[in-house]
């Protein structure tokens, strides 16, 4: 009866150390998406930004059928560190260059500035083609940003601006995941619908003139 028992209990036990090991392998876990809003994920991977165009990624990974990126910044010097710049121009320089695209087609993505040096980096959409489930990969030299690999994107706090179709603006700073990586994420609240356009000069100068005219017949009424 013991050597059942004990047998009973010696089989419990290698289940809950397997049980143990089973959580321990896969600690920590890897966030889930959030379920509202839109979530944005950027990042920097690789040991030299240049001559690599997969370098800078950027993902839409979830979010409403509504929302649309309008254009994202990077911001190299909005951190700790004041002197690094992409590099765009002349000897020893690369990008901006499209690596890889899903969702979206090369003639929707415009890169601000396209050349010379400069501390940050725009890149806009074409209106309605940069939604859920879509993403970009593309390079973009730096200098001066340590050794301007993946992992010092997120050592120097690199800033990352998201601009979505309906007006709204986020911004954050990528973190250092390891030697060669960075990442960034965006949890938007407002993101969805497009901004509702306001009105300009020459539209209120017609509305202006109406509203005379309707004065005008009134008066002579």
């Amino acid at each position: 009866m013991n050597a059942r028992f004990t047998l009973m209990g010696a089989a419990a036990a290698a289940v809950l150390a397997a049980g143990q090991s089973h959580a321990t392998w896969n600690y920590p876990p890897p966030p889930c998406p959030p379920t509202d809003g839109c979530y944005i994920v950027a990042d920097a991977h690789g040991s030299d930004s240049y001559c690599d165009d997969d370098f800078w990624g950027i993902s839409f990974l979830s979010g409403c059928d509504t929302g649309f990126i309008q254009s994202v910044t990077i911001d190299l010097q909005a951190g700790s560190d004041a002197n690094a710049y992409f590099d765009l121009s002349g000897s020893n320089s690369y990008g901006p260059v499209i690596g890889s695209l899903n969702g979206i087609s090369s003639s929707d993505v415009t890169f601000t500035p396209d050349s010379g040096d400069t501390s940050t980096l725009t890149i806009s959409f074409a209106a309605g083609s940069f939604g859920v489930g879509d993403s970009i990969r593309f390079g973009a030299d730096t200098d001066s940003l340590g050794d301007n690999d993946g992992g010092d994107v997120g050592s120097r706090d690199v800033g990352f601006t998201v601009t979505f179709e309906n007006g709204s603006t986020y911004t954050t700073s990528f973190n250092k995941i390891n030697s060669w990586k960075s990442k960034a994420t965006i949890n938007a609240d407002n993101c969805c619908g497009t901004a509702v356009p306001t009105p300009g000069a020459a539209g209120l100068g017609l509305a202006l003139l109406g509203g005379l005219g309707v004065r005008r017949r009134r008066r002579n009424a």
